[in-house]
């Protein structure tokens, strides 16, 4: 159990850093977009056509993908000033609740992702692919967010870990 779960944790931790070097990408690209577009206004009068609509494209990808580097570095949202002040084994048992509570919420939307993926219909305008490919970054980082809490609590049943 120990090598498997290692193994997992450096896997996820490999994860992680692609899925920030990404979104680091996607910023990046927004903001020479961006740039671009407005220097070309200024110049020109007009828009470089589908700077906007790839933007959202792109945003709409960091965001979602950015929820799992989130979670896995634990800079998700915790309440350290009432963590702090209460007994370890109170903030041992709100931790395993909290984990179950994100896989469940994770499962629900992975539950979910075929009938919100069937909706998704039509190309994006001035993008021209599918408007399901929105949503992939999401269902993909609830995936690893569900295996990473998974393994957290794996991680709590067998401390030797």
């Amino acid at each position: 159990m120990h090598r498997i779960q290692t193994r997992l944790s450096a896997g996820l931790d490999r994860l992680s850093q692609v899925c920030t070097v990404l979104i680091c990408i996607g910023i990046t690209v927004m903001a020479l977009l961006n740039g671009v577009n407005i220097t070309w206004r200024g110049l020109f009068g007009t828009d470089v056509g589908a700077v906007i609509p790839w933007t959202v494209v792109i945003f709409v990808w960091t965001v979602f993908l950015g929820f799992f580097p989130l979670t896995h570095l634990g800079h998700d949202v915790v309440l350290e000033y009432f963590r702090t002040r209460m007994p370890e084994g109170v903030v041992r048992v709100l931790d395993v609740l909290v984990d179950l509570l994100i896989i469940a919420v994770c499962a629900v939307i992975l539950w979910q992702a075929p009938r919100a993926i069937s909706m998704q219909v039509g190309p994006i305008p001035m993008v021209g692919f599918d408007r399901y490919w929105m949503s992939i970054p999401l269902f993909l980082s609830c995936a690893l967010i569900l295996v990473d809490k998974a393994n957290n609590l794996t991680a709590r049943r067998h401390p030797e870990v």
